[in-house]
């Protein structure tokens, strides 16, 4: 494995290791990408998919999205969701104190996904394919 791939390695058992202090409660398992680094050549999704596990943690999902929208659509993500969410294409304000977000997702065959969040901004309350979007 080359210098590269055993300083992200430590550096990501060192994140870890701190993740678990700081949150001693929180149930916190590499994805099964993590186990694996030296045994695949690194590539950038890799690395988005080891950050993007543990980035969940600062957002929040309204309960109608854990009830309603996961259940009407198991395909998504909530990774994707906050990868819309911090690094959109477009958002804007919307009704009713909430904002709209859009990202294109490679995951979803390059279709954009739109995110709906709270006011705050960090709490996601919907989120869905959108068909219409012109970016």
């Amino acid at each position: 494995m080359s210098k590269l791939g055993n300083c992200l390695t430590n550096s990501i058992a060192l994140l870890l290791s701190g993740l678990r202090e700081l949150a001693p409660n929180h149930s916190l398992q590499p994805p099964p990408s993590a186990a694996r680094l030296s045994s695949v050549p690194l590539s950038r999704p890799l690395l988005r998919d080891v950050i993007d596990a543990y980035s969940v943690s600062e957002y929040r999902f309204a309960s109608y999205f854990e009830d309603e929208v996961l259940r009407k659509r198991p395909y998504l993500k909530k990774e994707w969701c906050i990868r819309v969410l911090k690094q959109p294409i477009r958002s804007e304000p919307q009704e009713n104190n909430r904002y709209r977000f859009w990202a294109e997702i490679p995951e979803l065959e390059e279709r954009f996904l739109r995110v709906v969040t709270l006011e705050d901004k960090v709490t996601i309350h919907n989120a869905f394919p959108d068909r219409r979007f012109k970016p």
